[in-house]
């Protein structure tokens, strides 16, 4: 049979085949099964035992609270038996779920219809070969062959990115890029998504193909580089694909986001590029575009992204796919801030704000060349808390500040006006009120130092807007390329070490310490709190800048990112990519969560729906709102406790010195965290006065009776117990601030808190 025959018998056969169908979700699967198509378990002879395994380890997720494993089939309106036929149905009985055909299958078996009969797959690529491998190198890979499965849906991608570009420059008067090539601009955003997606299956097939004695060739080299010809055949291709059809849809999906967000981008520049020169770069023309650098961020909303733009000229610009009315109103709340009181004034920043998305002026990195600039940086650091503090901001850590010389300089505020989110408590123990205090103290803006993460093994890390230095160990092990480009290659996990960010300044090229500054973080604090507390009334009043704020939109963060990140990490091991159950069941980890904070469950929909789609789940709620949003838009009503303005006028309304005393507490305390083991701490020195009189039994009473009001005063009582909060040594490494107990021990109390006392 000729190569021409064998190639359409192949296509012809997956056009038949009902596999495609195993890659479809269960609530897609859902709408055949409601609509009359369900029968009993008994009545069908389908894969039971595969079924039975599904919903066996589903449930071994729940085994702790089976209320909520109801809880679950509730959600979707099943019974028990219902979810074993769904996870018991062969393909063909899937298939018959669709009244068509859907959308993604066909686009699937359009690509691989174009393929030509001499067609070799990684031949788009090979011409910008030593180009893309330094790309992906860059991204942490060390070799790009395993892109050749994907390459017709690369190639189809590049195909419609340059149609779509073709249109826009016939619609367009302004076109500052080059129409050319255009892809060239965004590859480097799509290449290490797709491989990330399939390295891990390709790596079990290329073992599987060696113990199995397939590959030809005398070395690992050889023998790797055959595996890859066999990649290039379509008929071998495609026969993979179909084996793993949830990776095929994904590869599928994040090519189409590619193309739908690089479009989408491009024509909102050319949109803007009048405003956009008038705006950022009044006096020159800048150029045409040179480079864009995606990924600036997590993915969220279909795969968008906050990208960097280079122009010609040297202009640098900033592209978020968000509004930024509440940038607009920070940068008009700190020129109101530097016309009031008396500290050094903030650097704001040029912002185009163009409803669901914007432009933001670039921030560079420089460093200081005085300690007196050095100095005035942690003054405005100083400041910028108290700022954060009322605003009820969260989520300032070392990524989202950029020390721009003397001027610390945050370059996200979508989580300004965080909401209070519901909290079901029994019972409110003194560990809980602990969570409370500080949770609304201003360690809640991370901006100041503390660790997490930690364990008997591990410091954790520490990633605060004032830390997060280079050097630490990731608190979760990450995959590890092993033997790149042989046939033994595999995946390991392990620590990785993080680099460092551009949030710490330097002074004449050497880092700068933190805890050399204290005193001016204090200083800057301390003046900003009074200057809040001074023009409070004014800040508060109906025209005042903090009403500005009351209809943005700013995130909602439900859960800690590294959660979804490690979810995401997880649903790409082959073992979930074979069937979109699978895929699902890993998803339903989302509700162990539940237990402690059950309105959690109205929002996993949400949040599985972005996780299929490869993103960061991303909700968000107004100011001055108690409702959330999902990240296509919509609603969940009176899903918050207290909206972020409201918390924000709390705040506000509860500046006194009592609490100012209470925040230098916390400062002078995660500041002092920062100090490892002891190693550099300067520890209190106390000589004994003498006295000519001794004390007398009043007088010592008088002392005993005050240390104990003061206890009573900072105690933190529950309905059964009581606590307090403080500093104290974890395995004799390194300080956290802890609950101490009740016998106040890990406070070490007699040898070093004193001096971070509250009202010190």
């Amino acid at each position: 049979m000729s190569k021409e025959s064998l190639i359409q018998n192949a296509l012809d056969m997956h056009v038949k085949d009902t596999s495609w169908y195993q890659a479809t979700t269960l609530r897609e699967r859902l709408h055949g099964f409601e609509n009359g198509k369900r029968v009993s378990i008994s009545e069908r002879n389908e894969d039971l035992a595969r079924g039975e395994w599904r919903l066996r380890h589903l449930m071994e997720q729940f085994s702790e609270r089976e209320d909520l494993f109801a809880q679950r089939l509730a959600q979707d309106s099943l019974t028990e038996e219902d979810l074993l036929v769904l996870f018991s149905e062969t393909p063909e009985r899937v298939r018959n779920y669709f009244a068509s055909r859907p959308a993604w299958v066909e686009q699937i078996l359009q690509v691989f219809s174009s393929l030509s009969v001499d067609s070799v797959l990684d031949q788009e690529l090979s011409a910008d070969a030593a180009r893309y491998q330094e790309i992906l190198r860059q991204s942490g890979w060390n070799s790009r062959e395993f892109l050749t499965l994907a390459t017709p849906f690369i190639r189809e991608g590049c195909q419609r990115l340059q149609a779509g570009v073709k249109d826009l420059c016939l619609q367009k008067a302004n076109i500052p890029f080059e129409c050319t090539n255009v892809e060239e601009y965004f590859l480097p955003h799509l290449l290490p998504r797709i491989l990330q997606a399939v390295c891990r299956t390709l790596a079990l097939e290329l073992n599987i193909a060696r113990l199995s004695n397939i590959l030809q060739g005398e070395t690992p080299e050889a023998r790797f580089q055959n595996f890859i010809e066999h990649l290039q055949e379509p008929v071998f291709a495609l026969a993979l694909l179909q084996e793993y059809p949830v990776l095929t849809r994904l590869i599928l999906l994040y090519v189409n986001q590619w193309v739908e967000n690089s479009l989408m981008f491009l024509h909102r520049l050319c949109s803007d590029w009048y405003a956009i020169c008038s705006t950022f770069s009044p006096h020159a023309h800048p150029g045409i575009l040179k480079e864009v650098s995606g990924g600036a961020g997590d993915s969220h909303q279909n795969g968008q992204t906050v990208m960097i733009l280079t122009f010609t000229s040297g202009l640098h610009l900033v592209y978020k796919p968000r509004s930024l009315n509440v940038d607009i109103h920070f940068q008009e709340l700190l020129l109101w801030l530097n016309e009031h009181g008396d500290h050094p004034s903030f650097r704001t920043l040029r912002v185009l704000n163009q409803g669901n998305y914007g432009w933001v002026e670039f921030v560079m990195m420089q460093g200081c060349s005085s300690q007196e600039e050095v100095r005035r940086f942690y003054i405005r650091q100083g400041a910028y808390l108290a700022v954060l503090y009322v605003l009820a901001a969260t989520d300032v850590h070392h990524e989202n500040l950029i020390a721009a010389g003397e001027y610390p300089v945050l370059i996200d505020l979508e989580s300004l006006f965080h909401p209070q989110i519901k909290e079901h408590v029994v019972e409110k123990n003194a560990n809980t009120l602990a969570g409370d205090v500080v949770s609304n103290s201003v360690m809640r803006v991370m901006l100041l130092p503390q660790r997490f993460f930690t364990n008997g093994d591990s410091d954790g890390v520490e990633m605060s807007g004032l830390g997060g230095a280079p050097g630490q160990l990731s608190p979760h092990q990450a995959l590890h390329m092993e033997d790149p480009r042989k046939d033994t290659l595999h995946f390991i996990r392990k620590q990785a070490e993080m680099p460092g960010s551009r949030n710490r300044p330097q002074l004449n090229g050497e880092d700068v310490d933190v805890r050399d500054y204290v005193d001016e973080i204090i200083q800057g604090f301390e003046n900003m709190y009074r200057t809040l507390l001074q023009y409070r009334q004014e800040l508060l009043c109906d025209d005042g800048c903090l009403a500005h704020f009351a209809n943005d939109e700013v995130r909602a963060i439900l859960r800690p990112t590294y959660r979804y990140a490690r979810l995401l990490m997880e649903s790409l091991h082959p073992d979930v990519l074979r069937n979109g159950l699978d895929r699902d069941i890993l998803f339903d980890h989302l509700w162990k969560d539940v237990s402690l904070n059950p309105s959690l469950a109205k929002v996993i929909p949400f949040e599985q729906a972005d996780l299929q789609r490869g993103d960061i789940p991303f909700f968000t709620t107004r100011v001055n709102s108690s409702d959330g949003w999902n990240s296509v838009g919509e609603v969940f009503p009176d899903f918050f406790g207290r909206s972020g303005l409201d918390r924000s006028r709390k705040c506000l309304l509860n500046l006194s010195e009592q609490d100012l005393e209470k925040q230098l507490w916390f400062i002078r305390a995660s500041l002092t965290t920062l100090s490892i083991g002891g190693q550099n701490l300067v520890w209190p020195k106390y000589s004994l006065a003498d006295t000519t009189f001794p004390a007398t039994s009043d007088q010592l009473l008088a002392e005993a009776c005050a240390v104990g009001n003061r206890l009573e005063a900072q105690a933190l009582s529950g309905e059964r117990d009581t606590n307090w909060i403080g500093l104290s040594f974890v395995s004799d490494r390194l300080w956290m601030m802890t609950p101490m107990g009740i016998d106040l021990y890990n406070g070490l109390g007699g040898s070093f808190s004193s001096l971070l006392t509250w009202g010190r």
